[in-house]
C-alpha cells in the first residue's frame, strides 16, 4: 500500500514538473516574437534565453548576416533560427513547433495573440519542375509577422522581423 501511494505521489510530482516546463516554454516563446519585433534584440539575450548556438550558417547571398540555427533537444529538427545583421541585433526570428507545443500555437490561438496587427490569410503558389504546391499563410502587419500552415491548418513556422530592419 505504501508503495503504492509513493507511486502515485512521484508520477503527480513529475506531471505537475512537465506542464510547468511546458508553460514556461510558451511563456518564453511569445516573450522572443515580441521582443525580436519591438526591440533591437541582442546575441547576448538570446544566448542568456536560449544558450550558445551549435550551428551558425552564413547564406552566400546575404553577407551582412549570420543565422544561429537551434535544434529540439529530442529530435534534433530545427526548431529556431535567428538572423544576426552586423551590429550584432536580431533582425529576424523562425520558429518551427513541434510536435509537443503544436496545440499551443495554433492558427486561432496565433491570431488572437496578433489581433491587433491586421492578420490576413493569404496563398500563393511556388512551381518547381513538375511540382505545383499552394502556400497558405497569414500574413499580419503588412509582412512583419508571417504564419505558415499546411492543408490541415497546423503551424508548420513562424516568422517574426523586426520592426527596425
Amino acid at each position: 500500500m505504501k508503495l503504492l501511494i509513493l507511486l502515485v505521489f512521484i508520477t503527480s510530482c513529475s506531471s505537475n514538473y512537465t506542464r510547468t516546463q511546458s508553460s514556461d516554454y510558451v511563456v518564453t516563446t511569445w516573450k522572443i516574437f515580441d521582443k525580436v519585433y519591438t526591440d533591437n534584440w541582442s546575441i547576448k539575450e538570446l544566448i542568456s534565453t536560449l544558450g550558445h548556438t551549435k550551428e551558425k550558417y552564413t547564406h552566400p547571398q546575404k553577407k551582412h548576416s549570420i543565422a544561429w540555427l537551434y535544434r529540439d533537444k529530442k529530435t534534433n529538427f530545427q526548431e529556431w533560427s535567428f538572423e544576426i545583421n552586423k551590429e550584432k541585433k536580431i533582425i529576424n526570428v523562425l520558429y518551427h513547433p513541434n510536435e509537443s507545443y503544436r496545440d499551443e500555437f495554433t492558427i486561432e490561438k496565433m491570431i488572437n495573440h496578433w489581433k491587433d496587427l491586421n492578420c490576413k490569410h493569404k496563398q500563393k503558389q511556388e512551381l518547381s519542375p513538375g511540382l505545383v504546391k499552394t502556400i497558405k499563410y497569414i500574413e499580419c502587419n503588412n509582412g512583419s509577422h508571417v504564419i505558415r500552415y499546411n492543408r490541415y491548418n497546423e503551424v508548420e513556422s513562424v516568422s517574426v522581423k523586426n520592426s527596425k530592419y
